[in-house]
């Protein structure tokens, strides 16, 4: 099976999972007074995490993409489909950035809930404090997860022109 046939899958799942996950959690926060919508909170996380391991899926398999199709091929060969390396090394980048950033935020959410609900946590630093740190995390990931995506799509529209993929 090809990368091109399993490209959306691999790559566009975790982006529209992360992307949507920090959306509904955008509104759980806005929202959170009202006792109707207190599923959004749960929610969140149930995507965000989803989002996070689909995430770390696929950093691993691009990974593994790009050795199989450049590593074991002759420079002369693989160099026209790596002219813009600096981009590829870009894109990785920021993909590690984006779904670490998600990573921690999504542990500090879960734990600040946790202390701030089990135990009794009431100190600014727990309810305010955690909460700037927790955006901070979320709004830093969701953009290397947009710059990512815009590296990918300049990728992928190169390598079609290299292999006069109409």
């Amino acid at each position: 099976m090809r990368f091109e046939q399993v490209h959306p899958l691999v790559i566009h799942i975790p982006i529209l999972l992360l992307f949507i996950g920090t959306i509904i959690r955008f509104i759980a926060l806005c929202l959170r007074k009202r006792s109707s919508l207190s599923f959004l909170l749960p929610t969140s996380w149930v995507i965000l995490g989803l989002g996070v391991i689909t995430a770390w899926i696929a950093i691993i398999a691009v990974a593994a993409w790009i050795e199989i199709l450049y590593g074991n091929l002759p420079q002369d060969i693989a160099a026209p489909a790596l002219d813009n390396f600096r981009a590829l090394a870009e894109y990785r980048h920021h993909a590690h950035y984006a779904a670490n950033g998600f990573t921690i935020a999504l542990c500090i959410d879960i734990a600040r809930r946790y202390h701030v609900e089990r135990k009794g946590g009431k100190k600014w630093f727990t309810k305010r404090g955690l909460a700037g740190l927790l955006w901070v995390f979320y709004l830093f990931s969701l953009t290397h997860l947009i710059i990512a995506e815009s590296y990918g799509v300049s990728l992928i529209s190169e390598e079609a022109e290299v292999q006069k993929i109409p």
